[in-house]
């Protein structure tokens, strides 16, 4: 953190390197709008570069480890800043809405194919592994093994309180009793009381 004088904070920087095989260390940082122009991003990128290093001697020695960070798009002063950094962009999201005018229409299902609502905690174990193969083949996707998996599940779900399990929904195979999709809605955006 950097302050002024004064006491106030005008700009910060943490990276993050949690995973087990932290191959993505995670950065992220803000700067005070009165503050882009002074140099401070420089000095903020540059120890969270230092900083990542730290995470070599956890991974593979064949691993490609990058470090990452998210900034709005199009907006100049961190775009800019992260350029003169040596950061590229290489991948975007998106947060997409839709407005509800009507009933959606019924799904046609494959045969044996059922879609209800999650069963908890009795299936938290499957739920945890479709989900971790769902991003299988994901960017920079490292697997957890099942005991690693469902410690972190029963820990979020136990602390989210958002966390509804109606409106966790599940395709089931009804055939062979196993999830085949699912999508895990919550009644609002983390950290969001207005969405």
């Amino acid at each position: 953190a950097m302050l002024t004088e004064d006491g106030e904070l005008v700009a910060y920087t943490v990276v993050w390197d949690t995973h087990d095989t932290p191959v993505h260390p995670f950065l992220e940082f803000g700067i005070h709008p009165d503050y882009h122009d002074v140099g401070l991003g420089k000095v903020l990128l540059d120890w969270a570069e230092e900083t990542a290093k730290r995470v070599i001697p956890k991974c593979p020695l064949d691993a490609r480890i990058s470090l990452m960070c998210y900034t709005k798009f199009g907006y100049a002063p961190y775009e800019t800043l992260m350029r003169q950094q040596d950061f590229s962009p290489i991948r975007y999201s998106y947060r997409m809405l839709i407005e509800m005018d009507a009933q959606p229409e019924t799904p046609i299902l494959p045969e044996g194919i059922v879609i209800r609502t999650y069963n908890h905690p009795e299936e938290l174990l499957m739920l945890s592994e479709v989900f971790q193969n769902s991003f299988e083949d994901h960017f920079g996707f490292v697997r957890k093994s099942k005991e690693q998996n469902i410690e972190e599940w029963q820990h979020w779900l136990a602390t989210d309180k958002y966390f509804d399990p109606d409106l966790f929904f599940v395709a089931m195979d009804t055939i062979n009793h196993t999830i085949v999709g699912l999508a895990l809605c919550f009644p609002q955006e983390p950290g969001d009381a207005t969405v």
